[in-house]
């Protein structure tokens, strides 16, 4: 649960009552999802989605329900006194520190809803590119003739250089790309 709005990737209006611990009652103005990159031992993981986040615009901190992520998620939270680790396997996916008060803050941050929209639509890795590719060489057999042979040619070039070498294409090369009007 937050009370932050601006951190929903995807949002839907929803009202649901939370009960909170002095036994008051508030409600929630929508769910959706939000995107979180977290930080172990100073190095950046992979972004983490959290689905099914209730927004409760008059909590006032965000909550986690770890009873949850272990229950319905498979996620193993290993507690010490002062971190908590949240894995999936022999994973970690984030992390929390525990302060003296023994309140816990998940080490990283949460992505904007403008941010996490383009980390969400990102060609981050070489499976989403190769599948982008072949989408690329349906493109290419269909203008293959109708437009610049020139154009054609050099796509075909950098789609199996990339996936000969099996990396991402440079930065000339994907600037090249972008410029390249198909």
């Amino acid at each position: 649960m937050t009370p932050h709005h601006h951190w929903f990737k995807s949002y839907t209006h929803f009202r649901t009552p939370v009960h909170l611990a002095n036994n008051t009652v508030i409600y929630s103005a929508g769910v959706g999802n939000a995107v979180f990159e977290s930080i172990v031992n100073g190095k950046p993981l992979r972004a983490v989605e959290f689905s099914q986040v209730l927004h409760v615009p008059d909590l006032r901190s965000n909550l986690l329900s770890c009873l949850y992520l272990a229950c319905y998620k498979g996620i193993t939270i290993n507690i010490s006194s002062h971190t908590m680790a949240f894995r999936q396997g022999r994973k970690t996916l984030f992390t929390a520190s525990i302060d003296s008060s023994n309140l816990a803050t998940l080490d990283g941050s949460t992505v904007t809803s403008e941010v996490a929209l383009a980390v969400s639509t990102l060609l981050a890795n070489l499976s989403l590119w190769h599948c982008c590719f072949f989408f690329l060489f349906y493109i290419i057999n269909l203008l293959h003739g109708a437009r610049s042979q020139s154009v054609v040619n050099y796509l075909q070039q950098v789609v199996y250089k990339v996936l000969r070498k099996k990396s991402l294409p440079s930065q000339t090369e994907r600037y090249n790309c972008i410029r390249a009007e198909i």
